[in-house]
């Protein structure tokens, strides 16, 4: 048995139409609004997702957090390689910071996102990226085993730590040398 609706208009109407009169309604703005606005609305999206997406992927190579993000056009979708066995927590802690990523599903950013939205994710981000760090469950740095190849008249010596680096003679300090922070790989 259906139920009906009375109408302020006098009429009665079955709840689907309404849904269905409510949703055309919808669709028709939505296709308005993109034939108004044209090409530009996408591109400026997928432009702006571009940046968001490199900020997200520069905030990872800056701790060494081993995070994939793939993107195409307004889509991404963040990954951890597979010898990360606690990287699920990650998706926990975005969660627990108020942003809703769940593990191996593509994330989208619409015209509704402001920027005070995509800041919120960059901070839960980077805040999440950092507690696992602090907890051993994602690495620090991945060391890479690629050969490197230091400038030239550059000396392999110790840091102040006592980690293994490069050295160049300091020019304006006779007999003193600079540590080089990171020497060119090879391949790169």
């Amino acid at each position: 048995m259906h139920r009906r609706r009375f109408l302020a208009a006098g009429r009665w109407q079955h709840p689907a139409r309404a849904t269905l009169t409510l949703a055309l309604a919808a669709a028709r703005a939505v296709l308005l609004h993109l034939k108004e606005h044209g090409s530009e609305l996408q591109r400026g999206l997928n432009l702006r997702t571009t940046k968001f997406v490199e900020t997200l992927r520069k905030s990872a190579e800056a701790v060494g957090a081993p995070v994939q993000i793939n993107h195409f056009s307004s889509w991404f979708c963040i990954n951890f390689p597979p010898d990360v066995p606690l990287s699920g927590i990650f998706f926990a802690g975005m969660r627990s910071k108020g942003v809703h990523i769940w593990e191996g599903r593509p994330c989208f950013l619409t015209l509704a996102h402001t920027d005070a939205d995509l800041e919120l994710v960059v901070n839960a981000f980077e805040n999440t990226i950092a507690e696992m760090q602090l907890a051993t469950f994602l690495p620090e740095r991945i060391v890479d085993a690629r050969p490197v190849t230091p400038p030239s008249g550059a000396r392999k010596g110790r840091d102040a730590a006592g980690n293994a680096a490069w050295f160049v003679p300091d020019p304006s300090r006779p007999g003193k040398y600079l540590q080089i922070k990171d020497p060119v790989s090879e391949h790169g």
